[in-house]
Formats: C-alpha cells, sequence, structure tokens
C-alpha cells in the first residue's frame, strides 16, 4: 500500500509484532554449503504455506542498493534463483510454495503505475547525463595526474538498466516466466525438501497484482469445506499493505516475512559508482576493485541483509485491546473491528487514492481515526463495514462529520508548527556566516576540476538514491533529506493553517473557482465510491477492472456531505492486455520494451495520442520535502482513445510479439513424490488418459488444495530439463525430469467471504500482558487524543477514577488494578477471540438486538469479578476466549 513509512509506524506502535529470523546458514572456511531443510524449523514454528510477492524479489535482484548490479539479464536470473532459494530455506514451507508475479493491474492502479515509471525514466536520463559528465571530469583529471592505474570508467558511465521492463509483456517477463518455472522444476528433482510440496506459478500472463492473486487463491481455499483453519501462513513482500492484506485474509496463523529495513540505516557505505565499500561516490577515485584470488573468488561477500518476522496474530492481539470500547449495545465482534482498522487505514494512503489532506502517517492520521471511531462507536450501533463487502454509508456519515473537525484540528497544528518553524529560520539566518567579498558582496568561487569533479560525483550519488523504485511504494531505504532541502522547503502556498485553506487548496489543486462547492462534492463522492472500490478490493477480489479515480488530489473531510443519498456501483469490465497497459504507463523513453509498430504512436507528433507522453512533467511537492514524494502530474489515460489507435497496429505483430500479449494461466508443479503425482499422471498421460481438455478436481484429502487442473500440451514428463536461454543453467544437469506440470484453476467464489474465524481453528499463545497494554494506553495518550476518543480499557485505576468531560461518554468499567481479562467466554456473548468480552455487560447480549431476553449467565470464576484486591495470575486458558487446543 502507499503509505509511507506505516511499516516503521507499525513496528513502533505494536512493537512486539516484530521479531528477527533465525537463519540457519552452513559456512565452513569461508564457503557456504546446502542446509538439510528437511530437518525442523529453527524458527519454532512449522510453516504450511509460503506465498512471494515476487516482484519483490525481481527488483532488488535486478538492481540491487548493496553491490554492483548483474551485468545482463541472464545473470539477474541466476540472482533471483539464489535469493528465492535463501527465502524459501528460511521459510520452509511443508505443503504449498505459491509464486505471484505482478499481472496486468485494475485501471485504479495504473495511474500510480504510470507516475512512478515515467519518474523512473527521468531520473535514469538524468543519472546518465550526469556519468556521462562524471566520465569526461575523471579523464581531465586523469590526465592531470598521469597515473596508469586501470580505470573503471566504462563501467561508471555504462547506461542505467531500465527497471520499467519489469511489467507485463516485455520480453524480460516472459523470459523471467520461464526460468522461474525451469528454477522450480529443477528443485522439485534435486532438493529432498521439496518432495511433499506442491508448487503453484502465477506470472505475468494472469492478470491481477501480486499480492491481491495471493490473497484471491486464500480465500479460495477457506471457501473449501475441507479447508484446515489451523492453517501456518508466510508472505513474502516488502509493501505495508501485505500487513492490511494479512489482518483481511483473518487467518490467525499468519506471518509476513521481510527484509528489515532498519538493518539499512547502519549498513557500511559504499560507492554508488564503482560497488566498493568503504567510500561514497564523492570520494571515488575510479580505480577498478583489487581482486583477491584470480578470479576476485576471495573477496568478501556484502553482508546479506537480515530478516524479520511481522506476526499478524500478535497485532491482532493489539488490535483486541486498542478497538475494544466495553458497554456497548452490540457484541464485540474482533473480526470486523479488525476490517474497521484496515478500512480507515484506506484514508491514510493506498496505491488508487490520495491520502485526505488532513492525515498523515507521520502526523498520527491513523491514531486520530481511531479516536474518532471509538468516540462514534456508540452513535453508530455498528461497525462501519459488513464482512468488508459493503459500507455502510450512513453509519459512516458519523465519521465522516467528525473527520470535518480534524480539518480544523490540523489547521491548528500547522499553525504552531508554521509559527516554530518561522522562528527556528528566522534565528538560524540572523547568526549564520556567508561567505562575502568587498561590501557584502557575495564572491562566485571559481570551481576548479576537482571540485566540479566532486560535485558530479555527489549529484550521481542524489540521482541514485533519490528515486524510488517503480515497483515498490515508497523506496526500501527512504534516502536522507540533505539538510538544506530540509531547512528551505518548497513555499506552500495553502497555507492549511490559515483561514481560507480549502478554497486556496482547491483553487491550486483543482483550478476551480472558491466558490464551486458542488465541485467539492462531485470530487469527495467519487473519493468515497474510490473507497468502497479498495474495501472490497481487499477482502474479496476486484470489484472493477476499469474504474479509477479521476483525480491527482483527495478531498477535504468536511466535504463529505449527503454520503447517506449515494450508492456506489461498479460495472466488472475486463482487464487490458498486457500491451494496452505498457502503452498506457510507460514514457516514450522506454519504447523498446514494446513492439516497434507502437512506437509511431509515443513519438510522432501526429499521433492521435502524443498527448499521452509528455516528455516534461510538472512536480508538485505538495507540502513534501523529498522529491520522491511529490505528485506527478500527468494527465490520464483516456481508455477508448488508446485502445483505438492500437487497434489498427495489432495486425502487423509477429507471432513472438502475439504470444507475449496473451493471457496465461497459473501453473501447478509437483514431484513424482507428492501424493497427487501418480492421480494427475492416470489422468493425462496413461494409455487411458481421457480427453486432454477436460478439467479434472483434485481430491482435498490428498493435496490439501482445493481446485481443478488441465493438462499442460507444452509439457512432457521425464523429458531433459533444459533452461530458457544457454547461459540460464543450473547443476547438477537433470536429464530425466520427474516433476509435473499442469494448468491450474482456484475454485470460483461463490459467496462473499466472511470475516470470521473458523470452528476447530486453535488460537496461537497470547503474547502481550499487562505492561504491554499499558504501553499501549500510554501511546494512545498522546496520539490522536486531542480529537477526543473513548478512552482504552486496561483496568488500572487511573481508568476507574479519571472521568471524561461533561458530555463525553464514560466507557471505563469498574475493575481492580492489575486485573488481567478472564480467559473464558460468557455464553451468549461472543466477542470473536477478544480478551476482553467477559467484562461485556450482560445486558447487551447479542440476544438483546434480536428482541430476546438476555442468556444466562454463570457465576464467575471465584475472584475474577471487580474486588477490591489485585489478582495474581490468570487461570489456565489460551488467552483468546477461552478456546484451548
Amino acid at each position: 500500500m502507499g503509505v509511507p513509512a506505516l511499516f516503521r509506524w507499525l513496528s513502533k506502535k505494536y512493537p512486539k509484532i516484530i521479531s528477527s529470523v533465525i537463519e540457519e546458514r552452513n559456512v565452513i572456511d569461508g564457503v557456504e554449503y546446502p542446509v538439510d531443510t528437511t530437518q525442523p524449523n529453527p524458527n519454532g514454528e512449522e510453516v504450511d504455506n509460503l506465498y512471494l510477492d515476487f516482484n519483490a524479489i525481481v527488483h532488488p535482484c535486478s538492481h540491487p542498493d548493496n553491490k554492483p548490479p548483474p551485468a545482463t539479464e541472464s545473470e539477474m536470473m541466476m540472482e533471483i534463483f539464489k535469493y528465492t532459494d535463501r527465502v524459501v530455506n528460511m521459510v520452509r514451507p511443508r505443503r504449498l510454495l505459491y509464486i505471484a508475479v505482478d499481472g496486468v493491474a485494475p485501471r485504479a492502479k495504473m495511474n500510480q503505475q504510470r507516475s512512478r515509471r515515467f519518474r523512473a525514466a527521468k531520473d535514469a536520463k538524468d543519472a546518465d547525463e550526469k556519468k556521462a559528465e562524471f566520465q569526461i571530469l575523471l579523464r581531465q583529471q586523469r590526465s592531470k595526474e598521469s597515473n596508469n592505474e586501470e580505470s573503471t570508467t566504462d563501467e561508471v558511465i555504462k547506461k542505467t538498466w531500465d527497471s520499467n521492463v519489469i511489467t507485463p509483456g516485455t520480453p524480460f517477463m516472459f523470459i523471467l516466466a520461464q526460468s522461474v518455472r525451469y528454477w522450480c522444476q529443477w528443485k522439485l528433482n534435486t532438493d529432498p525438501a521439496w518432495a511433499e510440496l506442491k508448487v503453484i506459478i502465477s506470472d505475468a500472463t494472469v492478470p491481477g497484482e501480486g499480492e491481491h492473486k495471493i490473497m484471491q487463491f486464500i480465500r479460495s481455499q477457506r471457501s473449501d469445506p475441507e479447508y484446515d483453519p489451523n492453517t501456518h501462513h508466510v508472505m513474502y513482500g516488502l509493501d505495508a499493505d501485505l500487513i492490511m492484506l494479512g489482518l483481511a485474509t483473518h487467518e490467525p496463523h499468519f506471518r509476513i516475512l521481510r527484509e528489515d529495513v532498519f538493518f539499512q540505516e547502519s549498513k557500511a557505505r559504499t560507492c554508488n559508482l564503482c560497488g566498493q565499500p568503504g567510500h561514497y561516490a564523492d570520494q571515488c577515485r575510479g580505480t577498478a576493485k583489487e581482486k583477491s584470488g584470480d578470479f576476485d573468488e576471495k573477496a568478501a561477500k556484502p553482508d546479506s541483509k537480515p530478516y524479520i518476522w511481522l506476526s499478524v496474530s500478535i497485532l491482532r492481539e493489539y488490535l483486541s485491546a486498542e478497538m475494544f470500547v466495553p458497554g456497548q449495545s452490540f457484541r464485540f465482534d474482533l473480526e470486523r473491528a479488525i476490517d474497521d482498522w484496515v478500512f480507515m487505514c484506506f484514508f491514510v494512503g493506498n496505491d488508487f487514492l490520495p491520502h485526505l489532506p488532513s492525515l498523515d502517517v507521520h502526523e498520527d492520521g491513523i491514531d486520530k481515526l481511531i479516536a474518532i471511531w471509538r468516540d462514534n462507536i456508540p452513535i453508530m450501533g455498528g461497525y462501519l463495514t459488513s464482512d468488508a463487502s459493503s459500507l455502510d454509508v450512513k453509519v459512516d456519515y458519523n465519521m465522516v462529520v467528525n473527520r470535518g473537525a480534524v480539518d480544523k484540528a490540523l489547521a491548528s497544528n500547522k499553525s504552531a508548527a508554521a509559527v516554530l518553524k518561522e522562528q527556528m529560520l528566522a534565528k538560524k539566518n540572523a547568526v549564520t556566516p556567508t561567505k562575502s567579498g568587498v561590501n557584502g558582496i557575495s564572491e562566485t568561487v571559481e570551481q576548479t576540476p576537482e571540485s566540479a569533479l566532486g560535485k558530479r560525483k555527489a549529484d550521481i550519488i542524489d540521482a541514485e538514491s533519490d528515486s524510488a523504485t517503480p515497483g515498490r511504494s515508497t523506496p526500501v531505504e527512504a534516502p536522507k533529506p540533505n539538510k538544506f532541502a530540509l531547512d528551505n522547503p518548497p513555499p506552500d502556498t495553502v497555507r492549511l493553517w490559515e483561514e481560507g485553506y480549502a478554497s486556496r487548496y482547491y483553487q491550486q489543486k483543482f483550478h476551480v473557482s472558491p466558490d464551486d462547492i458542488e465541485f467539492r462534492h462531485k470530487v469527495a463522492r467519487s473519493y468515497v465510491e474510490g473507497v468502497c472500490w479498495v474495501l472490497l478490493y481487499y477482502f474479496q477480489g476486484c470489484p472493477s477492472w476499469t474504474w479509477y479515480y479521476p483525480y491527482h488530489y483527495a478531498p477535504f473531510a468536511a466535504d463529505f456531505v449527503d454520503l447517506d443519498k449515494m450508492t456506489a456501483k461498479f460495472d466488472k469490465g475486463k482487464p487490458f492486455h498486457p500491451y494496452e497497459q505498457l502503452m498506457g504507463v510507460l514514457p516514450a523513453a522506454s519504447n523498446h520494451a514494446i513492439p516497434k509498430v507502437f512506437h509511431p504512436l509515443m513519438t510522432d507528433e501526429d499521433s492521435d495520442i502524443i498527448d499521452f507522453y509528455p516528455e516534461d512533467f510538472e512536480l508538485d511537492m505538495n507540502g513534501k520535502k523529498q522529491e520522491w514524494k511529490a505528485v506527478v502530474l500527468l494527465p490520464f489515460i483516456d481508455e477508448k482513445r488508446l485502445i483505438a489507435a492500437m487497434a489498427t497496429k495489432y495486425p502487423l505483430l509477429t507471432d513472438d510479439e502475439r504470444k507475449r500479449n496473451e493471457f496465461g494461466k497459473e501453473a501447478l508443479l509437483m514431484s513424482d513424490r507428492h501424493a497427487l503425482y501418480d492421480t494427475i499422471a492416470l489422468e493425462f498421460y496413461s494409455k487411458k488418459a481421457k480427453a486432454a481438455t477436460k478439467s479434472i478436481r483434485l481430491p482435498t484429502h490428498k493435496g490439501r488444495l482445493a481446485g481443478s487442473v488441465t493438462k499442460n500440451e507444452d509439457f512432457l514428463p521425464h523429458m531433459h530439463l533444459v533452461g530458457p536461454e544457454d547461459d540460464i543453467k543450473l547443476e547438477p544437469d537433470v536429464e530425466d525430469d520427474r516433476s509435473m506440470s499442469v494448468f491450474f484453476a482456484a475454485p470460483p467464489p461463490t459467496h462473499v467471504h466472511k470475516s470470521m474465524l473458523f470452528p476447530g481453528v486453535k488460537l496461537p499463545e497470547p503474547v502481550l500482558d499487562q505492561t504491554d497494554l499499558q504501553i499501549l494506553k500510554s501511546k494512545a495518550r498522546t496520539s490522536g487524543r486531542d480529537f477526543g476518543g473513548a478512552p482504552l480499557y486496561d483496568n488500572s485505576r487511573q481508568d476507574r477514577m479519571d472521568r471524561r468531560p461533561e458530555g463525553r461518554i464514560n466507557y471505563r468499567a469498574d475493575a481492580p488494578p492489575g486485573l488481567v481479562p478472564p480467559p473464558i467466554p460468557i455464553p451468549g456473548v461472543s466477542g470473536g477471540d477478544n480478551r476482553y468480552a467477559p467484562f461485556l455487560d450482560p445486558r447487551f447480549a447479542q440476544g438483546m438486538l434480536h428482541g430476546l431476553p438476555p442468556p444466562p449467565i454463570p457465576p464467575p470464576p471465584p475472584g475474577w469479578y471487580p474486588t477490591n484486591q489485585v489478582q495474581s495470575a490468570p487461570p489456565p486458558g489460551n488467552g483468546h476466549g477461552g478456546r484451548n487446543g
């Protein structure tokens, strides 16, 4: 999700969700040998299913930030194999490996993809120009020094590899799909740990973003009657939205695996020019790296980045405490409260909508919404979402009205910050010495070749580190802004802290009259429609392939009016074909990734769609200090015009080019040692094999996989396994391929995916204790509290004594200090897996919602209802509603 710093914010607010990965490595005399991954996982928990958001592997392997990039695309494939192997060995999945590559994205995502790729092309061009200038200066310096040192000049000025080719439909993605399939088949033949492993590959020919194809798969498996509710899942990826998706599965055994982004803050300095450690680019002299050994085989390898787990189950514990508001007229349901929490995060930012100007994760935007949500729970009388399949707009209106208060509170906060900033700058400028000549006139220092060389090196550093990776929401390592940029931010002409900010905002950002109130409401309605789209996309699947938000900026919260009168309906539509997406998101500078027949449409002045491909475009800093956060003001693509212009070129495509523009199917692979192998081989490859076009439903009891398979006519078992390119080859060679490959189709959705835990689930042991809850409450008092909000209940004496101001609802229960909620449920009061369910007022039990009398309540365990004594340890149980097992 496009929420910069969300992961850091979550890890600071909920610290126990993060833990280090224990990685077993076998290094002898500096040489690393394979590890026996058939042994138990050293992290103490076995994993059933591993899902790879594969673009998060492709990007760091194709253009790494801690070493020189691979010289060829074949070398990139070999790096991808190594990286993937390391991740799989860490997790050691026992049932399933699901590899998901980004396919064609929904139209709503293409706007962001277009911005990223235009920026990437511009940054690459700037970097190449600076490198060329650096080469000239370097030669001048060398001629003066007259030394004979071996130079890396040619390596330095090598043209930057265009990462925009990591888009469906390009030759690179075609080779990637073939390479990944080859590597998986090789592993199934050579690695004992893969004997019982099923592998599903959803490459770029299958429409959909990688992480959302994973979500669709998980939902399809949960809909199967024989699904195991205690399946342990791990998803690998770098985007923060994986956390939201993990919560949206409502699977209690779910973890996110990712690189430790904090490790990068303390990594050794490395030159971006020559790739050697120990100096930065502004200190580089262009000398070649000294070899250690005849072939540099003894050279120290760059330190591998450590990995971390993010536990969704522990995050659920935190949210159980934070979202629980006792004394309500409806039962507390943690699963629906989690849906609401995820929904509120959408307003702070996502990949499909700009965040509201009054909400930012850096300014406790999520905490503000949680505070408002807690305040309005009694008024709403229910949750914002219903199985996350629909948004109760009438209920949400109460939330939105209060968001108007957020706008006003933001203005006062910004005002205070602005005054302080002006004072600080005035004081700094008054005492900062300046280099001046006679009569105070500033002198211009003549640049020597040496000083110019250093400046060019520094420019190259900025160009290479400031650009965001196109396939990621934000740079993995956010570039540190230079001090001048921080002290001299671009002028903010909207001035949110001054009266009239809304009029200035709409006039400057949307170019409409300040008096055009109807336009503001139109933008707000479109935004709410977008929120509904995002909600469905995350929890149920893509509601429309063609919908998109048609503005660069979000409205103010105060402009959400008459929402109870609107309904959001979406036309499902069809996804773009790969070439249509390429033409919709790539700039003309990246046309090498597109068939030549389409090039004139991007470059000829008389092209009907030449306006889609501007060479120069405006970047609106929009109050930000880092350029990579700027709003890229590109014209929106007109789908009808684009498709009409391309239609005349399709007959000119070659056969290979046509093949790259076709949609594909997911592939299921397994070894001959898997229980499903004989079943599939009998159906498709025996003498009694039936029609090849027949779809066969998989026996769930054998493979623990719901779905059907069809024969892959391009695959023949027991053949010599060959890589897609001569230089993409793994050892040992496999002459008798004993794996199986078929096309796989998950069960189609037949009903709305329910936000619930399944019967028979065995919940993890609780991790949080009373101290953790006290810390959480302490943070809540300083985050979002200026907007009100029902207090967090933690059984402290302060909770019993502190009363809200007049007019506020007091949600605190009368409980003794130190009381730990008993891990047993009260019959008839279902609280999901919330530890606080026993403290719900029985008068508000679920039955009363249906006009029934409250159920009988058994006597509480001795000493566990409010007394005047501090309680000791809780009775046995797992702390999640008393469900043991």
